[in-house]
């Protein structure tokens, strides 16, 4: 019998393990398994992960993310042999109770029919397709041009925290403090003749299985639509003069979509945003490109 509990320590290699047979699928050519990513040591810590336990074996796991008043739904994976068990509906109940008072749960799907309608029943709603872009060899020259001009931030600045938690709709310190510690990540400012329009990350550490370190832009914000392009172009070029693989995960309803296509970056994959109640505006917020969106 499968038995649910919190996950410890001890059950990452599993966990990982169950990652990496999904995220490589197919693949003819996998790319090396390698050591447990940061990452699942941070859902571990800061999150609540939960793994299907059958007698030692890790046979799914599920992990979310609470951060004030949201529950964000980072994975959820049973291994092949235990699918269309109800193993993944178990894990999502355990972990994704229905929302009350005001509280927001939200999740990207990946295009597998079974996830996106295992979510529908569990009471989200599509949203928006997300759209993961990557460029090997971006054309920032090719971006719509601005007069925007990036600062440096203090890595301790709380009005970044604070213009993420207003923009990107839930306050995160300690993802911040994973992306500049674990992932070198560079916080900046974005502004034009003495006033902030935004606010951004640039991590040039990001370790996935496909590249092991990765340059990734997010999450960025702005108050205003007129100013989201010109803040996502400011990022995206002040990345490609430090590195030439660059990835950034855009919402469809971004206007800075259709100009990152222009600018070389290439669609890899195409997740469908789902939430249950507001979260954050999707004309003026790209997410972070990972676990923690």
């Amino acid at each position: 019998m499968t038995h649910i509990r919190p996950a410890r320590e001890s059950d990452l290699p599993q966990v990982f393990d169950i990652f990496y047979v999904h995220e490589v699928g197919d693949e003819p050519r996998p790319p090396p398994k390698g050591d447990v990513l940061p990452a699942f040591r941070h859902e571990l810590t800061t999150g609540s992960m939960v793994v299907g336990d059958e007698g030692g074996r890790i046979l799914g796991f599920a992990t979310v993310m609470a951060r004030g008043h949201t529950t964000y739904l980072s994975e959820l994976f049973v291994r092949p042999v235990a699918q269309s068990s109800g193993l993944g509906t178990a894990l999502l109940r355990w972990v994704f109770p229905p929302s009350t008072g005001g509280h927001v749960r939200f999740t990207v799907s990946s295009t597998d029919f079974r996830a996106v309608s295992l979510y529908i029943r569990a009471g989200l709603r599509p949203q928006w397709p997300n759209f993961l872009l990557q460029a090997d060899a971006p054309a920032p020259e090719r971006l719509p041009d601005t007069d925007v001009e990036v600062l440096e931030a203090l890595l301790a600045d709380r009005d970044m925290a604070r213009w993420d938690a207003e923009i990107g709709g839930r306050p995160r310190a300690v993802d911040h403090e994973y992306w500049v510690h674990v992932e070198g990540g560079v916080p900046l400012w974005f502004g034009r003749g003495g006033e902030v329009l935004g606010y951004g990350y640039v991590r040039p550490g990001v370790r996935s299985l496909w590249h092991p370190n990765l340059t990734v832009v997010g999450p960025v914000g702005a108050r205003k639509e007129a100013d989201a392009v010109a803040c996502v172009s400011a990022a995206v070029r002040w990345a490609s003069a430090r590195s030439q693989t660059i990835c950034i995960d855009v919402p469809g309803p971004h206007p800075s979509l259709a100009p990152l296509l222009e600018a070389r970056f290439r669609i890899t994959y195409v997740e469908t945003f789902l939430a249950d109640g507001p979260l954050f505006d999707p004309r003026l917020y790209v997410g972070s490109g990972d676990w923690l969106l």
